[in-house]
């Protein structure tokens, strides 16, 4: 099975756009009673609807942000990051749209997820994004990446940061 089959906003499948082993993973943190905000919605926006209270998710193409929806879903479309940053006390934050905001997001993220919450960053291996990734690290324990590759072999990683102030990852 080709895990790497790119979605549609008129062929979303519930399944975050990410490596398998990270899915696992991600699955793994999550919780009922948790709040996930997402930079990107589509497949893992309806995935999440399925495990946590409540997902708020930032887009900047109304394509997919008219075609996710749910109970406990809200998506918006937002303009840049500070929009967003105003939001915090996230459990998780998933940051995974397209975009060259990217990097903004990266950067602000200690700043709308809670003490000890996690950071996911997808296709961390991309060097447009290694600046930002160091300075989140400043507030988080050492990161986890999982590597793996696509079906026709390219290389893909996912980091999740937990932010200070929390569990440790054992």
């Amino acid at each position: 099975m080709n895990w790497w089959t790119e979605s549609t906003p008129d062929n979303i499948k519930p399944v975050p756009w990410i490596h398998p082993a990270a899915v696992l993973y991600l699955e793994s943190l999550l919780a009922p009673d948790m709040t996930v905000i997402e930079h990107g919605c589509g497949g893992s926006t309806l995935w999440f609807a399925e495990r946590v209270k409540k997902v708020l998710s930032y887009d900047n193409d109304n394509r997919w942000v008219t075609k996710v929806i749910g109970d406990n879903v809200r998506v918006a479309l937002y303009d840049f990051v500070g929009d967003v940053s105003a939001v915090n006390n996230a459990d998780m934050l998933l940051i995974d749209g397209f975009g060259k905001d990217r990097p903004e997001w990266i950067r602000t993220a200690h700043k709308i997820v809670k003490p000890g919450g996690v950071v996911v960053v997808d296709n961390s291996e991309r060097p447009q994004y290694q600046q930002a990734l160091g300075a989140l690290s400043a507030y988080c324990q050492r990161p986890l990446h999982i590597t793996g590759y696509t079906d026709y072999g390219k290389l893909v990683q996912t980091t999740f940061f937990r932010l200070k102030g929390g569990d440790s990852w054992i």
